[in-house]
């Protein structure tokens, strides 16, 4: 295969941005971050970790799976932090940060719906996008570490991964973790598990619990 040989460049190694991307940039820098973060205020989304913190009062708003928005626009700043720090929105996302690390339960479980709605459900329906929250939670955090260098939320993805192998894999439940996000966030672990301190074996279990889970889903198996 002609390109079989490349290898992708993780993105805060990518410097001297110009012409169209810079533009692109420029504009999510401006504008789009800014809109979706705006939203993610507007309808509950960031509230909710809050809420799940103890932090403030009220019911859930919104929808099973709305914790990944929030985790997919910090991971968009990550990115924008890396080409150029800016205070003021590096401040704001690590206000968002401490909420959601705030909001993880001892055992390292964190997911807003089930803590404002019922909490002995969770992990009874993974058609509820827990495990898929949780990827995009470590791909989230794994980018804010490297563009910031700033590891508290990775911590805590940490802990949620491995509440999660506690839970599930070979003698403990089966089930399709969410479509496959658990196992590219397991997968990007097992590119920088050096740096982040998840053992390889661990990663391993972890992929193949996400991946062989959405097997079984497929081919009418097993599952939550």
């Amino acid at each position: 295969m002609k390109f079989a040989n490349w290898t992708p460049v993780s993105f805060e190694r990518v410097t001297g941005i110009n012409g169209f991307w810079k533009d692109r940039m420029d504009a999510v820098r401006e504008t789009t971050v800014r809109v979706c973060l705006d939203y993610c205020k507007s309808t509950g989304r960031i509230a909710n970790f809050r809420k799940a913190a103890g932090w403030e009062q009220g019911a859930h708003q919104g929808i099973y799976f709305d914790d990944s928005d929030v985790y997919k626009v910090l991971e968009g700043v990550a990115y924008l932090l890396t080409d150029g720090r800016c205070p003021a929105l590096e401040q704001e996302a690590d206000e968002i940060i401490d909420a959601i690390c705030a909001a993880q339960w001892d055992d390292g479980y964190i997911n807003t719906y089930y803590t404002l709605t019922d909490r002995k459900k969770r992990w009874t329906d993974m058609a509820r996008h827990e495990a898929y929250c949780i990827g995009h939670m470590v791909e989230g955090a794994i980018a804010y570490a490297q563009a910031t260098g700033k590891t508290k939320w990775l911590d805590t993805a940490i802990r949620a991964v491995k509440h999660m192998m506690d839970v599930f894999g070979p003698g403990k439940k089966g089930s399709n973790l969410g479509g496959g996000k658990a196992g590219d966030a397991a997968a990007d672990f097992g590119d920088q598990e050096c740096e982040f301190g998840v053992a390889s074996g661990e990663i391993d279990e972890l992929v193949h619990v996400g991946f062989d889970g959405i097997g079984a889903a497929v081919h009418g198996g097993d599952g939550v």
